[in-house]
């Protein structure tokens, strides 16, 4: 019953998309609706001088969004990352060619 009435709630959210409604993908990305057909739906992403538009299939929408939600998620991950960074940096000599992996960070300064 429980996947049922998901199942409904998320028809629900996809029968009331229109142009002009912001969504996430379920790649992450954000957009709003420019048009909208029964399978294809195309999504302007980016800033108003440089907009790109994308086609993607109504089922890899995950969902609107509120305005509100991505301009707080954009303002408030630089500053959470900075303080993650800031607590696990170590400093790491790396060999030649190799590639230092997500708990390897490198310090460099200017001589």
């Amino acid at each position: 019953k429980k996947r049922k009435k998901e199942e409904a709630e998320y028809k629900e959210k996809m029968d009331a998309l229109v142009p002009g409604v912001k969504i996430l993908t379920i790649g992450g990305l954000v957009g709003e609706i420019v048009e909208i057909s029964e399978k294809y739906v195309v999504i302007a992403t980016g800033t108003e001088e440089n907009k790109s538009y994308i086609t993607l299939d109504r089922r890899g929408i995950s969902g609107p969004i509120e305005e509100t939600t991505a301009q707080e998620t954009v303002a408030e991950e630089p500053v959470a990352q900075e303080k993650d960074e800031q607590e696990t940096q170590e400093e790491v000599v790396l060999d030649q060619g190799e590639i230092p992996t997500e708990t390897q960070t490198t310090e460099y300064t200017e001589e």
